[in-house]
């Protein structure tokens, strides 16, 4: 089964895959877009997971949006399975946007998976959901494929 895309534009991708939020950040994360997060949270029944990507050059969002994300994490707290964040890219940026992730997730005392790659966290992560993860990468995957031929697609540099 897919994971259906719920809207997406040129910052971001909100989509769901069973009872996971998958949130693909490719421009800066408004607050705006973080409270439409929070209703795709609302509409799932039972305990529910959070997945985001953050592309490479993606930039840090800034207080008001960290501060509503952490809120949003200590509000569900008792319905998520588990919270995980796909930093991608390398150098001091990339590092300094996880440290930021790290702080949102230790402000609410929450547990979080946290790497460079899918790859990286995708079998604690499938198994804190009960899914397979052959089944949760080849959903990512189509998601990241359609996102990325859609009209919102990746500007490539030259």
């Amino acid at each position: 089964m897919p994971a259906t895309i719920i809207e997406q534009d040129a910052v971001y991708c909100l989509a769901r895959f069973e009872n996971l939020c998958i949130v693909i950040w490719r421009g800066e994360p408004t607050l705006d877009r973080v409270i439409r997060c929070e209703k795709v949270f609302r509409s799932i029944e039972g305990s529910v997971g959070f997945l985001a990507f953050v592309e490479d050059g993606c930039p840090i969002p800034n207080a008001a949006t960290r501060k509503r994300s952490a809120e949003q994490l200590h509000e569900f707290r008792d319905r998520v399975r588990v919270q995980a964040a796909v930093i991608e890219g390398d150098g001091i940026f990339v590092s300094l946007s996880r440290t930021a992730i790290r702080g949102i997730f230790a402000l609410t005392r929450s547990a979080a998976l946290i790497g460079g790659s899918l790859n990286e966290i995708i079998g604690p992560l499938s198994s804190a959901m009960g899914m397979s993860s052959t089944e949760l990468q080849t959903a990512v995957r189509s998601l990241r494929e359609s996102y990325d031929k859609g009209a919102f697609a990746k500007k490539k540099a030259g």
